[in-house]
């Protein structure tokens, strides 16, 4: 479903409206999105205990 995200459809769309997409248009922009989300969640999972108890910082 990443590969369906708004970045990539975008522009996709827009080399459709040129004539240029195809479905390999689709997946390689959608690649790199795919990477960034597993690269963000991968830094989350590895330093996500560094940060404080979230209920501590909502208490006054």
């Amino acid at each position: 479903m990443v590969l369906l995200g708004d970045a990539n459809w975008i522009a996709t769309m827009r080399a459709a409206e040129k004539g240029e997409a195809d479905r390999a248009y689709l997946v390689g922009t959608g690649v790199p999105v795919v990477g960034a989300w597993l690269a963000g969640t991968l830094v989350g999972v590895l330093f996500g205990a560094v940060l404080p108890d979230p209920h501590a910082l909502g208490r006054t």
